[in-house]
């Protein structure tokens, strides 16, 4: 019998470098642990790809962390549309 795990990382923004970073930085304030991934190819493919997906950068974190981390990143959302 194999265990189940319900900690596995889960996308929860997906956007430029410095957007997901800023993602990030935001999530860490807010004491969850937040990673990035597909940084390389996010850094070095012009924005035309970002329709498609490929290209950005995703913010990643615990799926027991969820929650809390979609409300952090609905108020970046807000904060961004504001500008």
């Amino acid at each position: 019998m194999t265990p189940v795990h319900d900690d596995v990382p889960v996308t929860v923004y997906s956007g430029m470098l410095w957007e997901a970073e800023l993602v990030k930085a935001m999530l860490l304030d807010a004491e969850i642990f937040a990673f990035l991934s597909d940084k390389i190819f996010g850094g070095v493919l012009p924005p035309i790809y970002s329709a498609t997906d490929t290209g950005q950068v995703k913010v990643k974190v615990s799926s027991r962390n969820i929650e809390r981390a979609q409300a952090v990143v609905a108020e970046f959302l807000k904060n961004r549309e504001r500008e």
